[in-house]
């Protein structure tokens, strides 16, 4: 049977194995430790389902081709068929949008 001093040391061991907290040993007191939490960034959602990782970039879905299609040509909607990729000056923000894709 494990005590409460066990459990929480095995607690603590499990956040810190999955990243939620970061340990740290004072220089001056070995015994001592610092817990701190680290703070996980947030995927915008939106974002996440409009643009997919490759190895060059990001790729992303032409625009103006959901409706009112009859209005505009075949070699138009043709043409606006497939993925482009994102510009080079946009990947940064695309990025902080997506920092885990």
């Amino acid at each position: 049977m494990m005590n409460d001093e066990d459990n929480t040391l095995t607690n603590r061991f499990l956040l810190y194995l999955s990243g939620l907290i970061s340990i740290c040993l004072s220089s001056d007191n070995k015994d001592k430790e610092a817990t701190h939490m680290k703070v996980k960034m947030k995927t915008k959602r939106g974002a996440a389902k409009r643009f997919k990782k490759t190895a060059t970039g990001f790729k992303h879905k032409q625009a103006f081709k959901s409706h009112i299609l009859t209005k505009k040509s075949a070699k138009r909607i043709r043409q606006l068929r497939g993925l482009k990729m994102v510009h080079k000056s946009d990947e940064a923000a695309i990025r902080r949008m997506c920092p885990y894709i």
